[in-house]
């Protein structure tokens, strides 16, 4: 199985949504993930949810 890691500085954001957006796009081909270099909270917002 292929992996794809999308890496920023807090994943708080954008590597969740492209996460969530590449998850939909590759279906059970690829293994998707997300991280952060920093810690910067442990919850996703309601606006993050809401797209997400």
């Amino acid at each position: 199985m292929k992996r794809i890691l999308f890496l920023c500085t807090g994943n708080s954001a954008r590597s969740q949504l492209a996460e969530a957006i590449m998850r939909d796009m590759a279906g059970d081909e690829y293994m998707v993930m997300s991280a952060g270099m920093r810690l910067k909270g442990s919850t996703l917002g309601c606006m993050k949810c809401s797209i997400i």
